[in-house]
């Protein structure tokens, strides 16, 4: 079947990865699209901190 049912228990290839290697340290921002987030993204405080971090990085701040 190719593997599509797993999508019907997982959302996202990041989730179905995280769940079937737990302990690998999946960064799930590389899965995503530009511009697209699953629900709830932000939510966890460590996905909002490495975004936070990364735009930091970006833009050059160096101290708020």
């Amino acid at each position: 079947m190719g593997g599509k049912p797993l999508f019907y228990c997982y959302s996202s290839l990041a989730e179905l990865l995280a769940a079937v290697y737990p302990d690998y340290p999946w960064q799930v921002s590389k899965f995503l699209e530009a511009k697209t987030r699953p629900r709830n993204y932000f939510k966890d405080h460590s996905n909002f901190m490495a975004a936070l971090e990364k735009a930091e990085e970006q833009l050059g701040i160096l101290k708020v």
